[in-house]
């Protein structure tokens, strides 16, 4: 299952979609927010990109069940901001967090 160019463009186009249709409901309901902020708040921006990066980690040869994306299989760590936060992509490997994702990554909160 080797991540292609199309998997990549899929990804980043979902991304920007989610984005632009959860800006789209912000502004319908009047919600308040500065700036950007109603596109990123529906939380389901960052999940196609989440999947990409997950299929690297299967690339690596990590085991499926150490590869979570999301929300209902247990993704809260400690967080700088916080001490429960919620994460996009999480992989262990013998219990060792190997890797963490969220959109805030990317500079989205």
């Amino acid at each position: 299952m080797t991540v292609t160019r199309q998997d990549f463009e899929d990804a980043i186009a979902a991304y920007w979609g989610a984005k632009e249709l959860q800006r789209e409901q912000s502004a319908i309901k009047a919600a308040v927010g500065a700036g950007t902020a109603g596109s990123v708040r529906g939380g389901k921006h960052f999940d196609a990109i989440a999947v990409l990066l997950s299929k690297f980690f299967l690339d690596a040869g990590y085991p499926p069940e150490n590869i979570r994306v999301t929300k209902s299989q247990g993704l809260e760590l400690p967080g700088y901001y916080r001490p429960q936060k919620q994460w996009d992509l999480v992989v262990v490997h013998r219990n060792t967090l190997v890797a963490a994702g969220t959109a805030a990554g990317l500079g989205d909160t």
